[in-house]
This record gives C-alpha cells, structure tokens and sequence, in this order.
C-alpha cells in the first residue's frame, strides 16, 4: 500500500476531540459516553494504520449479468491500456486496433456463464457487445437471428439490424465484412426502414473511408443509389446521402480528379472535377443552382476559390519575409486556438504526421488570433499573449511550421450582459473561420502552387485520408513539373 494512503495518528486532534465530547455532554450522557470510548479506543500516538478499503470484488465467473461484466470489462482495459495516448492515432490504426488479450480473456470468461435465453429484454445489446470484445462473433450471429425470428413487425426488425450493425462497426476490430451482411438484410426490409437505412450505409461509408478501401466505396455505391431513388425527395437527408455518393462516385470512377491533379496541375484538377461533379449531380436530378451549390459547396468545398494572402500582426518561426501562402509552394494553414483542450489533440497529432510525411515539401502555417486571455494567467496585452501562444503551441505541444498571430477586435454586447466576444479575425474572415469553430476543432485549407484552394475541410481522422491522397498528388505534380522545368532550363511556372 503507498505510503499517501496512511494515516499518522500523531497527527488527531485528541484534545480537541476531548473537548468536542465534553461540549456535547451537556445535551445527554451518551454522546459523551460515547467520545471517551472512541479515544480509549484509538491506537497510541506516533502508530499507524490504514484506510479500510472495500473487499475485492466477487469472482468474474459469479458476475450474473452483462452489465457487471461490461464493468469488469471496462476496469481490465482501463487497467491494462493505463499511459497510452489513442489520441495520437490516426484513423486507419484506430479502425484496425484489436483488444487487449487480457480484455479478451475477462470478456470470454465472463460471457460464458451468461445464458442469454434467461436475460431481460433490456440486457441484449449489452450481452451483444459483451460477445464481440470475447470474439464470440458467431454466438453473436446466431443470437441476432434468434431475436429477428422473435420479432413482430418490420419496425421491430429493422430497429434490431440497424442496432446490430453499429455494434459491428463501433467493436474493437470493426467488422466490416458482418456489418455489410447486415446491411443487405435491412435492404430486403424495405422502404419502411428507410431511416435506418440511411444511418446502417453512412456509418459503413464513413468506416470505408477511415481504412481507405476503395473496392469497399465501390461495393457500397450501387447499394446507396437504390436507396437514395427510394426515399423520399423531400427528406434533407436523401440530398446529404446523394452529396455524400456524388463524391464517392466522382472521386473513385475513372477518370479520376486526383489522377488529374497528380498529371496536368491544380487548375486543371479543379476543372475537371466540377464538370465531372455536375454531371453526376444531373445523372442524380439536380439541375441548375442547386447542381452548381451541391458540386462547389458539397463536392470541391471550395476548391478552386483564390486564396489570399494571410494579414498577421505577429509572425514566429519565419526565416523569410514572403507572403504566405508562399507562392510555388504546397501550404497547409490550420487555424489554432489556444482555447481548444483535448478535442484537439488528434488534429495536433496529425499535423505532426504530415510534417513527418511530406517535410520540407509541405509549407505548414500555424494561423491564431489573440482573446485578451491565456489559459489561467492574467490578461495580458496582445504581444505577451502572441509569445505565450508561441511558446505553447512549438515548445509545449511540437508543432511543426510558422505561426501567424492577429490581434482580435472585441465586440461587446448590450446591457445588461455587458460581455466581451472575440471578432473573427481578418484571415478567418478570409477563409470563413469563425473563433467558435476554432474552439472545438483545427480547421485546415490546404493552398495549392498557382494560390487557390485545394481542399477545405478540419483535423478530424476522417478527413485524414482525402487530405493525405490531395496533397502526395499535388506534390507529386510540383516535383515532377521542377524536374522537368529544370532539364528545360526554365523556372517552373505552376
């Protein structure tokens, strides 16, 4: 037992403990009877002893529910993953991470006592998940089937598969392969499950997107379609699902843009892939207006829209005085904020794998505004703040590139409130990033060599993969355009 956890008796109050007893003698005898007996009975001073702390639990083969061994469950991994940093990961480990053999083996002894048969209703998503952490795979195919076949009505149904393919995609590895299987059992339900429907081919979409399996994409398309033609046109989510294929579609099929971007450039890329993004979108029935919003917006997210130089009051880490974006140069710009606690620290790790990736090659621009603040320090003035934010986001956290500081305009709002909110800044303006979003994610825009938006999007897991395959064919490009300006004897142009 550590030593925090004892107790030096030199250190009670006996005397005053004595005279809160006595105190209380004046309201009855027993309270004081009872005051002497517990100092009669304390240790001798300068002793010590130990918290009573709580009996073991019970063995993991007495655990009688699901719950309790979920519980057990949950301490092994607490337990055994206790230090590591799954922040850090990038989506496609994440997604192919197993667990822990002593999580397996807690899980498969617990579960193997549990007769499912004599469970409540409310306990089979729980016994369900239990199953999948002991790669019981199979027990958990055949106790689907057996709920399905107790199943009254269609609703009933298609709530147990769709609820049966998130556990699926959400286990510690995702199976894909069963959630897939699942997913076409719900299809053969019918337009009267279309909600659940929509939700089984989202998450299996956003699945194949985070282990980068393009086959998998390609599997999944024609299935969306027929969904999408199905549901109801007046439903906002049929044009999410739709946008969501468009991309797909016009990303995977070739010709493909980012074959485009990696052979004739950036301008080129872009280009191509809106008109190829605006003949899906009238293949799909959208015309007009609404095709050019859902490719510009919903598609490219901007790409091809100049991008602007960045107006920074203060600049750290800068060994030159060109204007970022640097022209001739692949830039990244992540809008930081000093504000954003954990939720961040994946961005932060993947800026950090780029930077080994693609290194020199890659221009990364660290892009934040001063709030009058910084963390629990007092307020300081706005060249203090940009120091400390330089020391913390370079020293503290080793995040690679410049970094560009702007002073913030407050704004404040009318009596009797009488707050001071932080104005977006000129570059967030620039590039339509508000503080409020910086709080709660990285936002990125990746600027390509001729200065125009390449992609749009933040540094979440899943954007990892689209922005990775964005910027090596962009790269590739460049190096290959400089090799070749290079034995022409030129500058590269582009």
């Amino acid at each position: 037992m550590p030593s925090d956890f004892l107790v030096d008796d030199a250190d009670r109050a006996t005397p005053r403990r004595a005279r809160h007893a006595m105190s209380r003698s004046r309201r009855g005898l027993a309270p004081a009877l009872l005051g002497v007996a517990m100092l009669a009975a304390a240790p001798a001073a300068g002793a010590q002893t130990r918290f009573d702390w709580p009996t073991q639990p019970a063995p993991i083969e007495q655990y009688g529910s699901p719950d309790e061994c979920l519980a057990a469950v949950r301490r092994t991994r607490a337990h055994v993953l206790w230090g590591t940093r799954e922040d850090t990961l990038s989506a496609l480990a994440q997604a192919r991470a197993s667990e822990p053999a002593e999580v397996i083996a807690v899980a498969q002894r617990c579960s193997a006592h549990i007769a499912p048969d004599r469970m409540p209703p409310r306990s089979d998503a729980m016994y369900l998940q239990l199953l999948l952490i002991a790669n019981r795979d199979s027990d958990f195919a055949r106790l689907v089937d057996q709920r399905l076949a107790r199943a009254r009505s269609t609703a009933e149904r298609g709530a147990l598969l769709s609820s049966a393919i998130r556990m699926l995609l959400r286990a510690t590895p995702a199976r894909a392969a069963a959630a897939e299987a699942l997913a076409m059992r719900l299809d053969s339900l019918g337009p009267s499950v279309i909600t659940e429907r929509i939700q089984a081919y989202m998450e299996l979409g956003a699945l194949a997107h985070q282990l980068d399996d393009s086959t998998f994409l390609m599997r999944l398309a024609p299935r969306v379609m027929a969904l999408a033609s199905v549901a109801d046109s007046a439903d906002p989510r049929t044009i999410l699902l739709r946008a969501m294929l468009s991309m797909g579609v016009v990303a995977l099929t070739p010709p493909r843009p980012l074959d485009v971007l990696r052979d004739s450039g950036p301008d080129a890329y872009v280009r191509f892939a809106r008109r190829k993004g605006l003949a899906e979108a009238s293949r799909q029935g959208f015309t007009g207006d609404t095709a050019q919003d859902l490719v510009d917006n919903v598609l490219l997210r901007g790409a091809g829209r100049p991008a602007p130089p960045l107006a920074g009051d203060y600049w750290f880490g800068r060994r030159d005085t060109m204007p970022r974006p640097a022209p001739g140069r692949v830039t990244l710009l992540a809008f930081v904020d000093h504000r954003c606690g954990v939720q961040c620290y994946p961005g932060y790790a993947l800026l950090q794998r780029l930077h080994r990736r693609f290194g020199d090659a890659l221009d990364i621009v660290l892009v934040a505004q001063t709030f009058g603040y910084f963390r629990l320090r007092p307020p300081p003035s706005p060249s203090e703040e940009a120091e400390m934010m330089w020391h913390y986001f370079h020293d503290d956290l080793a995040l690679p590139g410049v970094l560009t500081v702007s002073v913030t305009a407050m704004q404040q709002l009318p009596p009797p409130d009488g707050r001071y909110l932080p104005d977006s800044s000129a570059n967030g303006r620039s590039y339509r990033v508000s503080p409020g979003e910086t709080r709660q994610e990285i936002p990125l825009r990746l600027v390509g060599p001729t200065g125009k938006l390449l992609y749009v999007g933040d540094a979440t897991l899943g954007s990892e993969s689209d922005l990775v395959k964005v910027i090596d064919a962009v790269v590739a490009y460049q190096q290959r355009s400089r090799a070749a300006s290079s034995s022409a004897g030129r500058s590269p142009t582009q």
